[in-house]
This record gives structure tokens, sequence and C-alpha cells, in this order.
């Protein structure tokens, strides 16, 4: 990838979490992306909290994703993944224990609904195994899914794994 792409990679990671944070969901049609508010019920802007699952986890908001330095990590179909370093972006004053997390955004679940996606966020909450990094938090709106987990530095598992070209 060369260092155009990089950065506008980059630039267009910061756009995303600013949007989301102010409440605004991306749509693309074509090569073009609008912006789109939020929808509001009884003048309320629905919520933009995170739901943490790790309870002995100090608490962090989407806002301190906007302080943060971010980096996109990946982009699939589903959506893409961010590195955000929370270093001293915490909504509670202060160095941030997280020194960065991984957001995976997830926009293409549109027909998950809101108990069944909790419900598996809880199971994937409770789940550990070694070659996996815990959920820390996840967020849910019909438009957009984030899930939030610690950063592991050198990278997915799937770049370390070694085939046996020999079978």
């Amino acid at each position: 990838m060369n260092e155009a792409n990089k950065n506008s990679m980059a630039s267009t990671a910061v756009t995303d979490l600013d949007n989301m944070a102010q409440g605004r969901s991306l749509v693309t049609s074509g090569s073009a992306t609008y912006k789109r508010s939020v929808s509001k019920s009884n003048g309320v802007q629905n919520s933009m909290k995170l739901t943490f699952l790790r309870k002995d986890r100090p608490k962090f908001n989407l806002s301190d994703f906007l302080r943060a330095s971010t980096e996109i990590l990946g982009s699939g179909m589903f959506g893409s993944t961010y590195k955000a370093d929370l270093g001293d972006g915490s909504s509670r004053g202060g160095k941030s224990p997280y020194s960065a997390v991984v957001v995976k955004r997830y926009r293409k679940m549109n027909n998950v609904g809101r108990e069944d996606f909790q419900e598996h966020m809880r199971r994937l909450g409770k789940f550990r195994h070694p070659n996996l990094l815990p959920l820390v938090a996840y967020y849910y709106r019909k438009e957009e899914k984030l899930l939030v987990s610690d950063y592991v530095a050198n990278g997915s598992l799937a770049f370390h794994h070694k085939t046996n070209k020999s079978n």
C-alpha cells in the first residue's frame, strides 16, 4: 500500500469516528458518501453509550474515540477495524489505562435486532480462550454496531499462522 492510500485511509478513519460520535451515520451510494443524522425519539437523541462487558475495566466513551489517535487496521465486506490510541483521552480525566483498543465497526448488519445482538455480545463477553482477545465493550444502533477489544501489537494471529506445506 502506498503512502497516499495510507494517509487517505487514516483520514477516513478519523472522519468515520467523528461522524459516529456526532450521531451521524454514513450512507454510501456508489462512490459518494452522505452524512445522515441519527433519528431522535421524543426530542432526545438515541443513546451513544458503550455497553461494557468487563466490570473490572475502567470505562471510556465514544467521545474518547474522537480525541484518540486513530489508525485503520483493515476493511472488509461488513465494516472496518480501527486502532484507537486512548493514551490520555479518557473522559474520566488523566491518563487512560487503555493504551489502545481495537474498534470493529459493522455497517452491514441492519437486520440484526437489538435483543439478539445484545445476547450474542453477552455470550462473547463471557467467552475465554488463550488465542482470542476478550470483548471489552459494544455499541448497538440499527445502522451500525461496534465491538471493542484491547489492542495487541504484532497483528492478527492469521498473519503468524504457519502452514505445513508437506501435507
